[in-house]
């Protein structure tokens, strides 16, 4: 597993990723719904979902399963995300869990955020929370 200052630049991507996406078509309470790809229209999805579909995660190894579940060919569901992005399962289960669930990520207004916004601010808010990197 790549060291966590090491996997920044792909949570940075991921998040370049969320925040282009229409806000009608993302929903933190499903993985995929509407499409099996990404360009099917009506296709929508949460985070995870969408990095599932996405050509640059398809190339490190995650893929959508069936049900638009985030999976490798080791780990589905948080654990996939955990494994492609490089960080810890329980921090990827933080940022990409349902609405429904509380996320010590959330900022304190997240009931008043739309589902994409939410998400974008838990990102900013794991990064922010991580140590500077020390050059060697």
């Amino acid at each position: 597993m790549q060291k966590k200052t090491e996997s920044f630049p792909l949570l940075r991507d991921a998040y370049a990723i969320i925040a282009g996406i229409p806000e009608s078509r993302f929903d933190l309470c499903l993985w995929r719904s509407g499409g099996n790809t990404a360009n099917e229209c009506g296709t929508i999805a949460c985070a995870g979902g969408w990095l599932a579909m996405h050509p640059k995660f398809h190339a490190l190894g995650l893929q959508a399963g069936e049900d638009g579940m985030p999976r490798t060919k080791g780990a589905r569901n948080y654990g996939a995300l955990a494994e492609v992005l490089g960080i810890d399962r329980m921090d990827a289960q933080q940022l990409f869990c349902s609405a429904t669930f509380h996320s010590s990520l959330n900022p304190p207004n997240a009931d008043l955020l739309s589902d994409k916004e939410r998400w974008l601010a838990r990102v900013r808010n794991f990064l922010a929370k991580q140590p500077t990197p020390v050059a060697q």
